[in-house]
């Protein structure tokens, strides 16, 4: 076993602030960590090659072709060869399906290394243009590019770095996007630029260091473009006309504490109509609607109730059409769609599964009644499907192949309900071979922030896992979404050890039920999930065997105490200001860097980005550096800093696959050893 090193301790109530403090020290203790992350996991070695085939098995043999979609002439779609790591962009005449497709953007090319990152592409509505937005080097700052069609010149748009979203205007000459602080990371402006001008004019400045510009689009309709701007418990939309971007943007709605509102423009029975999905008088959301004229905005005071709240239903999205009102909503966590059409009784589009993720991706032209949507689960492979809004038939029109031997019913999915130390129950999501023996090796994990729901998705990776007898399973505890607001209030704030108190029930429930037991068991979350691992190991390191924890945000009370940090002050709405006497008791009884003791810990493995603009690698090297002067045990505690990446592991497909066959020959190792 190589000799794990030894982070140097400075005087002071944090004795490892240096590693943010001192960059070049800094970078030398990671090397050091990276070079004993790789000694010790040289000994899996075989083992990762051994994962690497199962994972090439499953690809299939030829790269599936993109749906594409048909946008005016032109059909858009994109295409990745299994030998390249990125994919290829591509348009066809829609009258002629089965052309060669002209090549419009090779993301292989645009730059070297495992962090090209393309967060968007659009073409403008003429189709002579090519946004792009494009960031290489983990820190989730990009830049707008725009490729003429007809030239195959391309520029980049000058001034801030963006946030990577932008919305054609209906003139395709001008494009609005979100740049962010020039101090930091922190969302805060909207910026609109015409193809020919020298510089971009600001649209939309955020003052509000608590609020973050995080929305922009064009309208269902094509009418508007629409601007979002959040903190974790408010929001507010401004709108402009598409065809007049020089016009000034107009608030629909002034924010308030505690009110999330969404809006969009389409057709209420045929007539230009505005939509609200409205958070603030009901928290699980209901629909409200106002007439439209032609270029007028919203008016604040004319709203009304169009479908209200209903018990136990949680609206989360809704999708205008010409002839049909779609809504996405959440009942038992599961998602449902709605349609509502003209003078006829709103009809359900249900899943028979036990536990899903339903999505709608696309909602095609605004004049055709259709719309896309995807369904995959643990064990069932993506599948596409289109619904016909006016007959209610769903048809598939693509499953994602998977090579080998595998074959979904093998598999089993269930759902399972804990109880939490206060009677609260709490969903969990399973799935397992049918020929499993139990208790079985486990992996649970977990996130619990931000009303963001974890819905089980089809990993390639993870079907080794399954193969091999694990369980595979996802605790839904409170702070997340998956039962609506009321769940995120829940385990926000003041409320915030309810999401670990959860977990832990949701564990104990897995080894009640005699699925699984603590030397077989093992957890894993990422960046807020990180928090959840870092706590609750602290916490109950006895009922776990291994852990993972990705991008962690492990220094929580330090981090929420320095308000020069970009998602600081904006966070204190999920995680409370420590500056507040009652909010620093909350945060420092759960912040897992200062509730490291000396105890035994499980077999730990962490990551880090260098470039990370969320959570700083400071916070994880700080945890890991604290684990490894205390920690009385002598259980594996391996660490990562990627030094060119960020906050999202490479969008590579073959560096994915690398991270994948560590993070599970990690596992592997761990558990057997128990």
């Amino acid at each position: 076993m190589p000799t794990a090193p030894i982070a140097a301790v400075a005087p002071g109530n944090d004795p490892y602030a240096w590693l943010r403090h001192d960059q070049d020290a800094a970078k030398a203790y990671l090397a050091e960590e990276n070079a004993f992350y790789q000694a010790t996991l040289a000994s899996t070695e075989a083992l990762q090659e051994q994962l690497l085939r199962e994972f090439e098995q499953r690809q299939p043999a030829h790269a599936q072709p993109d749906l594409g979609l048909v946008v005016g002439p032109w059909i858009y779609y994109q295409q990745q060869n299994t030998d390249e790591p990125y994919p290829k962009h591509y348009r066809r005449p829609s009258t002629a399906p089965q052309a060669t497709g002209q090549l419009l953007l090779d993301v292989n090319t645009l730059a070297e290394g495992d962090h090209v990152d393309v967060r968007q592409v659009q073409a403008s509505p003429d189709h002579r243009y090519l946004a792009y937005s494009l960031a290489s080097d983990g820190s989730q700052r990009y830049r707008i590019h725009i490729k003429d069609l007809s030239t195959g010149h391309s520029s980049v748009l000058p001034g801030p770095d963006s946030l990577g979203l932008f919305a054609w205007g209906g003139d395709s000459q001008s494009i609005l996007y979100i740049t962010l602080a020039n101090d930091g990371w922190r969302p805060a402006a909207f910026y609109r630029f015409t193809l020919g001008d020298e510089q971009p004019v600001k649209v939309l400045d955020e003052h509000d260091q608590a609020y973050l510009a995080c929305g922009c689009q064009r309208s269902a309709s094509g009418s508007y473009l629409i601007m979002g701007i959040e903190s974790p418990s408010s929001s507010e939309a401004w709108v402009i006309d598409a065809y007049d971007l020089q016009a000034p943007p107009v608030r629909v709605r002034p924010r308030a504490e505690n009110a999330r509102y969404y809006v969009d423009h389409g057709c209420l029975n045929g007539a230009p109509c505005w939509f609200m999905r409205d958070h603030a008088s009901a928290l699980d959301g209901e629909v409200r609607y106002q007439w439209s004229s032609p270029g007028c905005p919203p008016d604040p005071a004319q709203w009304s109730t169009l479908i209200a709240a209903r018990p136990g239903v949680v609206l989360t999205e809704l999708y205008p059409k010409r002839t049909a009102l779609v809504l996405s909503l959440r009942e038992q966590g599961l998602t449902q769609l709605e349609v509502h059409r003209f003078e006829q009784a709103p009809c359900r589009v249900t899943q028979a599964h036990a536990s899903y993720k339903l999505q709608v991706t696309d909602t095609l032209d605004f004049e055709q009644p259709r719309l896309r949507m995807t369904l995959e689960s643990f064990t069932l492979a993506e599948q596409t499907w289109e619904l016909d809004l006016d007959t209610l038939q769903c048809q598939l029109l693509q499953q994602v192949a998977i090579g080998g031997s595998f074959d979904s019913g093998h598999y089993r999915i269930q759902r399972l309900w804990a109880v939490a130390s206060d009677g609260t129950e709490v969903p969990i999501s399973l799935a397992y071979r049918v020929d499993a023996q139990f208790p079985a090796p486990t992996l649970l994990s977990g996130y619990g922030a931000y009303n963001i729901s974890e819905d089980p998705s089809f990993q390639i990776p993870e079907l080794s896992l399954l193969d091999r007898g694990y369980v595979l399973a996802i605790a839904h505890v409170r702070g997340g979404g998956m039962l609506g607001p009321h769940w995120h209030q829940a385990g926000r704030l003041g409320n915030k050890p309810n999401t670990f108190a959860d977990f832990i029930a949701c564990a104990e429930h897995l080894i009640a039920q005699g699925f699984t037991e603590p030397a077989r068991l093992a957890i894993q979350g990422k960046s807020a999930g990180g928090l959840l691992v870092g706590a609750v190991l602290n916490q109950r390191p006895d009922l776990f065997a291994a852990a993972i924890a990705q991008v962690p945000f492990v220094d929580v009370l330090n981090s929420m105490l320095d308000d020069s940090l970009p998602l600081t002050i904006p966070d204190y709405a999920e995680w409370g200001n420590p500056q507040e006497p009652d909010a620093h008791t909350v945060i420092a009884s759960y912040a897992p860097y200062e509730n490291v003791s000396a105890q035994a810990y499980p077999a730990l493995m962490v990551t880090a980005g260098f470039n990370d603009p969320l959570v700083p690698y400071w916070e994880p090297a700080k945890w890991v550096a604290k684990l490894r002067a205390l920690k009385t045990n002598d259980r594996w505690l391996v660490f990562h800093t990627d030094m060119g990446g960020g906050h999202a592991d490479s969008a590579a497909q073959d560096s994915q696959q690398r991270l994948a066959a560590q993070r599970l020959a990690f596992l592997m190792t761990q558990l057997d050893r128990a």
